[in-house]
């Protein structure tokens, strides 16, 4: 015969859990459209190619120096 154990397992509380809990306004999504959409894929080519012209920038200072500046340790 099995026996049945009928004890509730203690839950943390919310009050001492250690996992930050994320706003509620993080789960939401924004719906865009065509033109923020297009807009959004703008932005990321105007950031990709600031980069280029950073790196091209850093080349010229130092030519023979680290990679975007990156120095290993």
């Amino acid at each position: 015969m099995a026996t049945v154990n009928n004890k509730k397992r203690k839950e943390p509380s919310s009050k001492t859990s250690s996992v930050p809990q994320p706003p509620q306004q993080a789960q939401q999504q924004a719906e865009l459209n065509e033109t923020e959409i297009k807009l959004v894929q703008w932005e990321e080519w105007a950031l990709s190619t600031e980069e280029h012209f950073h790196a091209e920038d850093l080349h010229a200072r130092m030519p023979g120096g680290p990679a975007m500046g990156h120095v290993h340790r």
